[in-house]
C-alpha cells in the first residue's frame, strides 16, 4: 500500500488546520499553494517566513486495511523524513525519526485495525530537539 498523495497539514500554534499537503512534499510548498505565506524565493520574503521552521507541524491521513489477520507483518517504510518526528498509527506511537538520511522500516501490524486507520506524523522543531539532546548529554552538577 502506498501512502503517497494528499494528506492534511496542521499547525496547532498558528491555528492552521486541514491544509492540503502532497506527500512526498514539504510544508513551505503547501503553505505557498494555500496562499498562507508569500513565496520565500521572491524579494525579501524569506524573512517573513522564518517562523515556519520554528513551529511544530502535523500531517495526517486515513487509509484502509483489510484481511489483517492474514498478514504476519505490515511494514511501514519511510524515507527522507525531516529530522525529528514521531509517527502514530491509530494514536499509538510506532516510530521516532532522528535523521533525514535514515531509511526507516517498522512493523505496524499490531497497531492496525480492520477498516479505516489513521496515520499522524508530528514534525518537531529541529532547533529545540537538537538543543534538548545536546543538554541531556551534559553532566549534571
Amino acid at each position: 500500500m502506498n501512502l503517497d498523495g494528499i494528506w492534511e497539514l496542521e499547525c496547532p500554534s498558528r491555528n492552521f488546520s486541514k491544509i492540503p499537503i502532497t506527500i512526498p512534499g514539504d510544508v513551505f510548498t503547501s503553505l505557498i499553494e494555500s496562499k498562507l505565506i508569500p513565496d520565500p524565493y521572491y524579494s525579501t520574503n524569506e524573512r517573513l517566513v522564518q517562523w515556519v521552521s520554528d513551529v511544530e507541524w502535523i500531517i495526517t491521513r486515513q487509509f484502509e486495511a483489510s484481511n489483517i489477520s492474514s498478514y504476519s507483518a505490515f511494514v511501514l517504510i519511510l524515507e527522507l523524513v525531516d529530522t525529528f518526528s514521531t509517527v502514530y498509527i491509530n494514536d499509538h506511537e510506532v516510530l521516532k525519526t532522528t535523521s533525514n538520511f535514515i531509511f526507516y522500516r517498522t512493523n505496524i501490524l499490531k497497531f492496525l485495525k480492520e477498516g479505516t486507520n489513521n496515520i499522524r506524523i508530528i514534525f518537531h522543531v529541529a532547533k529545540k530537539e537538537a538543543s534538548k539532546r545536546f543538554f541531556s548529554w551534559l553532566p549534571k552538577s
